[in-house]
């Protein structure tokens, strides 16, 4: 799996490999703004990001965490997403709040840990296993490591090697797969 990572990545342009490096101090942004505009705290905020990511496209998902910032529940979001936002406020530790790994990996992401790896839809179309259904935990994992091992190889761009946390080669894998499917 490493492999076709490594082969993704290394089609990067330089504006993709900007956006990879960019797009998690972007949503930490976010999560720092619903901060300002209600009462909840950064970490439920970067937890609330995560759970509204669920099936949703980046705007929409911007757009119902800022809206919960400011104080609307019962959004209009995928099975129990609701329930989970609520929880996310509700307990002590919000990450605790979190199902699936996913889900606990961006929000950990968006909080500033570039060591842990986000695996969506999208990330396995590029491992090319089945992205109709969840991973289970063992390759969740498996391509989590695949991510964390190539992004230590580094990515070939011009005349030398370009080296990114595996989050944000997570991100800059996302990106060419996700623009690739327009």
């Amino acid at each position: 799996m490493k492999t076709k990572f490594q082969a993704i990545a290394n089609q990067a342009t330089l504006d993709q490999l900007t956006a990879a490096q960019e797009w998690y101090e972007e949503a930490r942004d976010l999560a720092v703004d619903m901060t300002e505009l209600g009462d909840i705290t950064f970490d439920q905020a970067c937890c609330i990001i995560a759970t509204y990511s669920i099936k949703q496209r980046w705007e929409r998902n911007e757009e119902l965490a800022l809206r919960f910032a400011q104080g609307e529940r019962g959004l209009p979001a995928m099975g129990a997403v609701n329930r989970i936002a609520d929880n996310v406020m509700a307990f002590d530790d919000p990450y605790a709040a979190l199902n699936g790994q996913k889900t606990n990996a961006f929000a950990h992401n968006i909080a500033g840990d570039l060591e842990a790896v986000t695996i969506d839809v999208w990330m396995l179309k590029a491992s090319e296993v089945d992205h109709k259904k969840s991973p289970s935990r063992k390759l969740y994992i498996e391509i989590s490591e695949s991510v964390v091992e190539a992004s230590l190889e580094g990515i070939d761009f011009g005349s030398g090697k370009v080296f990114l946390k595996p989050a944000q080669y997570q991100a800059l894998v996302w990106i060419i797969i996700r623009g690739a499917a327009k």
